[in-house]
């Protein structure tokens, strides 16, 4: 087997406890306004993380898309794309394992081709699955192909932290507060 794989270096990391309740700073100095949170089911109505944050991002908070499922389908993705279109977010936020970040870093992707910017994107992880420090996003094909992977262009910065432990998870389980901001994407970079 043969590849490269691009490190994505570590601007920014915030830790401990207490750490979330930084995010409202965060977004000041990113200059954004509009944050759209993305995860699943599953975090939205079995757990008090996903009130946690949105209430901690206060008049920030554009919207909830809250239909990711398990390995990351297409169309979830391409649902998440249009809710960030209609709630005009100039942030996204990704909160849960795996599938959510790599849906995430996918819905960023999709706008940035689509003739828009890459938006920023702060992950908030629950699980150990560490898709937070890595470009590289995977999709669920749908119609029964390979599976979609593509790499997300551009480096990270990153805040980590460990917020409020956020219910059915594994209690070693540390989570984390990550954030990606790519090139080519204003003046925010």
């Amino acid at each position: 087997m043969q590849g490269d794989y691009f490190f994505l270096p570590l601007e920014h990391v915030i830790f401990g406890a207490g750490s979330l309740e930084r995010l409202p700073g965060e977004l000041e100095r990113l200059k954004v306004r509009r944050a759209l949170i993305i995860t699943g089911q599953s975090l939205a109505t079995k757990t008090g993380i996903v009130r946690k944050v949105e209430e901690t991002l206060g008049a920030a908070h554009a919207g909830t898309f809250s239909a990711i499922r398990q390995h990351t389908p297409e169309s979830d993705v391409a649902r998440a794309v249009e809710e960030a279109r209609r709630v005009q977010t100039d942030i996204l936020i990704s909160l849960g394992g795996g599938s959510p970040i790599d849906a995430t870093k996918a819905v960023a992707r999709a706008l940035a081709q689509s003739g828009g910017q890459y938006l920023p994107h702060l992950a908030i992880p629950t699980t150990l699955s560490a898709a937070e420090f890595s470009h590289l996003a995977g999709v669920t094909n749908e119609s029964g192909g390979q599976p979609i992977k593509g790499r997300v262009r551009g480096r990270g910065s990153y805040a980590a932290s460990r917020p409020a432990r956020s219910g059915p998870h594994p209690r070693n389980a540390a989570s984390a507060l990550a954030l990606h901001r790519y090139p080519g994407a204003g003046p925010r970079c």
